[in-house]
């Protein structure tokens, strides 16, 4: 019978396993992985070719060998896990971007969340002075990174969302246009039309055109607060809802009610809590509430606001993981 852990290992344990996060964000961010990605090297060969010290980092890289992302062969040469392949950062489906993005002012937000807690607003608010949606999403880093960070995620959605001859796809807060660009390069007889904020939308028409479908795709700059562009066939929510709490979610539901004709179709492609919460659920959920003032939602709880917005629910899949396409039509 395995020893049962005391109160003290547990806390301890859990309070430890904080830190393993940065050293992952760190290595990504110093070009750790990238750098031994492209030949086995020894700590003291790492330290010279990236500028860092031997020392520190020999413990560095100890912790990642403990955490299954490097290996350590007999003459202390460091190689990549298979996991930690993806932390490299001009790799198809790369994570880099995931990390980055998750592990900066996103990691730094959760000292607020005292504050938070106790004042309302979110931490990320209390933290950095600002919301998310305020300044950071101005920035060309913070967007790249956001938009870097989803690809691994509508891969899936992109592969399994099937599009007709001279369909209109109309992307509601698309970010920089990679996920428009990917549709309509899959399906070369539609077109789209790309909903950003302006200041995120003008580094579109670079994606668009570098993907080959610059020509095809209609750039409007706006939110999907105010209004959502007229004459799609298909309208898709990515990853948008459940950036904000119920009052602008059912109003962005709304706005693209508004836009869409009696044959339109709305595609939402979310991450879906799960009934009960699991752990893994209920910190993402938590995440997003700490960081955007957003929340992960139920199936159910997802159609009573479409329906709450004038829209009937259709058909739910799930895409990958507890990510799942909701379709929905005009009441």
């Amino acid at each position: 019978m395995a020893p049962i852990a005391s109160p003290l290992e547990i806390i301890t344990n859990l309070m430890t396993l904080q830190y393993l996060p940065q050293v992952v964000y760190a290595g990504v961010q110093l070009g750790i992985f990238d750098a031994i990605g492209k030949r086995p090297l020894t700590s003291g060969e790492l330290a010279q070719s990236i500028g860092l010290q031997a020392g520190p980092l020999e413990r560095f890289l100890t912790v990642l060998v403990k955490a299954g992302l490097m290996l350590r062969d007999d003459q202390g040469r460091y190689r990549l896990s298979m996991t930690a392949a993806y932390l490299q950062k001009d790799i198809p489906g790369s994570l880099s971007g995931w990390v980055l993005f998750n592990g900066g002012d996103f990691f730094e937000s959760w000292r607020g969340l005292p504050d938070a807690l106790r004042k309302g607003g979110t931490a990320f608010g209390h933290v950095h002075g600002h919301e998310f949606y305020e300044q950071d999403m101005q920035s060309g880093g913070g967007i790249a990174s956001a938009m870097e960070a989803s690809r691994g995620f509508v891969t899936p959605l992109v592969d399994g969302l099937q599009l007709e001859k001279g369909e209109v796809l109309v992307d509601v807060g698309g970010g920089s246009g990679d996920v428009i660009s990917r549709f309509l390069s899959k399906n070369p007889d539609t077109t789209g039309i790309l909903l950003e904020r302006p200041e995120v939308i003008s580094q579109a028409q670079a994606v668009l055109d570098a993907a080959g479908v610059g020509l095809r795709c209609q750039l409007v700059g706006g939110s999907a607060l105010d209004r959502v562009p007229s004459g799609g066939s298909t309208y898709l929510l990515c990853r948008v809802l459940f950036n904000w709490d119920d009052v602008k979610a059912e109003l962005i539901l709304k706005r693209c009610r508004e836009a869409m004709g009696p044959a339109s179709r709305l595609i939402v492609f979310e991450g879906i809590l799960p009934t009960p919460p699991d752990l893994h659920g209920s910190l993402w959920d938590l995440m997003l509430w700490v960081n955007l003032g957003g929340q992960l939602r139920t199936i159910e709880a997802l159609q009573s606001l479409a329906t709450r917005a004038g829209l009937a629910p259709n058909r739910v899949l799930r895409i990958h993981r507890e990510f799942h396409l909701l379709e929905f039509t005009p009441a």
